[in-house]
């Protein structure tokens, strides 16, 4: 190294004059203490040294109240944060699309999603759905392996939704489907002896659900012929 080499000062950026001037939210107000900082308002009222070149390069532009604004805006605007039907719509939105969720598996994690309109806004989501019926009703596909949408999408109580499951045996007669519990209501045949004729006897549909109640004796010998 050379002897009459010499240390070299560092060199400090130019001040500008930044008084009265307006970044986003900062309006300038003075000259901070600290070289290279300027004391700036916030349109909040908060007050805070802002570093010059934070400022000038756009990094800068308000204190954080316009992100916490946001956000709240964002949870409370609807004024449903805490209802039932927010609570449908973020579980909804989580089963779909959390793989951590406990009921993923038989949502996402099986192709179910939720529509583009729902998954990101819950005021769209109430406006398609209305509010819930009752306490007791809760959202139901109508289409099992269908999505999360407005065509598909109703509120159901729990026995309208296990008479939609994908366990249950759906009928198709006279132009009209219904599980074969719904059909035991519209025809006024039990339940358990609609089964029996057609998952034990092996009755075609028609006869199964347009044959009156059989005397036991009828019954005996059918079973035995």
């Amino acid at each position: 190294m050379s002897s009459d080499s010499t240390t070299q000062k560092p060199t400090w950026p130019t001040m500008q004059d930044l008084k009265d001037r307006r970044f986003g939210r900062w309006t300038v107000i003075g000259k901070d203490a600290r070289r290279l900082y300027w004391l700036c308002r916030c349109d909040c009222g908060t007050i805070r040294p802002v570093l010059q070149k934070t400022l000038s390069g756009g990094n800068s532009t308000g204190c954080g109240c316009q992100r916490r604004e946001t956000m709240l805006r964002v949870h409370s605007r609807h004024g449903k944060c805490r209802t039932d039907e927010y609570n449908v719509w973020s579980h909804m939105i989580n089963r779909c699309g959390n793989p951590k969720d406990a009921a993923y598996h038989n949502y996402g994690g099986r192709g179910i999603t939720v529509c583009e309109r729902w998954r990101n806004c819950f005021e769209a989501f109430l406006e398609d759905m209305g509010l819930k019926p009752s306490s007791s009703h809760s959202i139901d596909r109508i289409n099992n392996d269908g999505d999360y949408e407005p065509s598909n999408c109703r509120w159901a109580t729990r026995d309208e939704q296990q008479n939609n499951t994908r366990r249950n045996l759906r009928i198709t007669f006279n132009g009209e489907t219904h599980t074969l519990k719904q059909w035991s209501k519209i025809v006024g045949i039990p339940y358990p002896a609609l089964l029996a004729r057609v998952q034990r006897f092996g009755w075609s549909y028609d006869e199964a659900l347009t044959t009156p109640l059989l005397s036991l004796s009828e019954a005996s010998h059918f079973k035995h012929r």
